[in-house]
């Protein structure tokens, strides 16, 4: 297995596309991993990675864009851009196959003698947007048929401005399909202030890494007002998707946006979990298997594995909330924790219930000086999606 801290040790980029692919760069050498890479937990599948090299490239990072169908990945010491067009980039590229895989990288050069780049995202429009780490210095262009760009220019942008310019002029995400129908709320106790099932149906409305959301439905732990979480599991909140039903595609399928944060004073984050169980009929429960990592801390995600409420939410549908963050709920800037039926061998199924871990799951919550409230759960969404057969 290849442990966490050796991995982040090693990787100088790293990013998720929509099908679930995670790519890493360190140095030149570029490494992406099938989905199957997150089904062994952190044990690679054999044939299941990509290995190629950027000779004389530095990448910094990788931008994905579902409009044009490409990956952008920006060079950390010099103003260029490789660009990986189809086959390498396509859902459908098969990864544990013994036909060999020749990428197709364009090589986009913004500037000969520029000072390396620290961003690059995609525009309305098929444009882009290249921030260089020249302070205040940005690129605008867009990218032709040939992958030249075309229409070049600079400009000088406050990050307030580039912030402003990605908001209103960003290439959209992917509208999000999300959970609309409560079909049971259990709370356990008196979950204190934030009992409004309906919360938890639609988009989230994330508060960042320092914000826990407070657009929840709690689902409560204990009976007591006070003191460590009952034996057992807590209480559990269930949902479907009107007319849907959710099928196991290329990766993850379901994201559950709880709302951890982090603790003042560089603490960790409060995590208060949840076990995911689904469902095909409403009557059979299949439970996502999880397990705690006891050598980490109770504020610590890692010590948490297969569960929700371990990872902040960005993500946030509501323009009017001062954390407006359009994102679609497939990109891992997003947020959320992510589940893949593929575990469980389900194709397909139709109800998602979410179970406070309660005493079964010692975590940030069990302190006996906390009101504890249990998990409060802000949206489910589905990534990949079908028609229902049944009305």
């Amino acid at each position: 297995p290849l442990e966490v801290s050796s991995f982040e040790s090693a990787v100088g980029a790293l990013g998720l596309d929509p099908w679930g692919r995670v790519w890493t760069a360190s140095g030149s050498k570029v490494e992406i991993m099938g989905p199957e890479f997150f089904r062994g937990e952190g044990g690679l599948i054999p044939d299941s990675v990509l290995t190629f090299q950027l000779n004389g490239a530095r990448p910094g990072g990788f931008f994905f864009s579902r409009e044009l169908s490409l990956a952008l990945l920006w060079d950390e010491e010099r103003d260029v851009l490789y660009v990986l067009a189809p086959p390498l980039y396509d859902p459908t590229t098969p990864f544990g196959s013994s036909e060999r895989i020749e990428p197709e990288i364009v090589p986009v050069v913004l500037k000969e003698d520029g000072f390396g780049l620290s961003g690059c995202w995609g525009l309305s429009g098929g444009r882009f947007v290249a921030v260089s780490r020249k302070e205040g210095l940005v690129y605008l262009f867009e990218l032709s048929g040939e992958l030249v760009p075309v229409n070049l220019r600079t400009e000088r942008l406050s990050f307030r401005s580039l912030w402003r310019l990605l908001m209103e002029d960003g290439e959209k995400p992917e509208a999000g399909v999300y959970a609309d129908e409560l079909v049971e709320y259990a709370p356990k106790g008196n979950p204190g202030n934030y009992t409004g099932p309906l919360l938890a149906l639609g988009g989230p409305r994330g508060g960042g890494a320092d914000t826990g959301s407070t657009h929840v439905v709690s689902l409560g732990d204990r009976t007591e007002d006070r003191g460590p979480s009952d034996e057992g599991a807590g209480g559990s909140l269930t949902v479907r998707f009107s007319g849907l039903i959710v099928r196991d595609g290329l990766g993850p399928d379901l994201v559950v946006f709880e709302n951890p944060f982090s603790i003042a004073g560089g603490m960790g984050i409060y995590c208060e979990t949840a076990v995911v169980q689904v469902s095909q009929d409403g009557v059979t429960w299949h439970e996502f298997p999880w397990r705690l990592r006891e050598q980490w801390s109770l504020n610590d995600p890692r010590r948490y594995a297969g569960v929700a409420g371990r990872t902040p939410v960005f993500l946030n549908v509501d323009p009017q909330d001062p954390h407006y963050f359009p994102l679609s709920p497939s990109d891992p800037a997003a947020g959320g924790d992510r589940f893949d039926l593929a575990l469980l061998g389900l194709k397909w199924i139709r109800y998602v219930r979410i179970v406070d871990g309660g005493g079964l799951i010692p975590d940030s919550g069990n302190a006996p000086f906390f009101a504890e409230r249990g998990a409060d759960i802000d949206a489910v969404s589905a990534l990949h999606t079908q028609s229902d057969p049944v009305p």
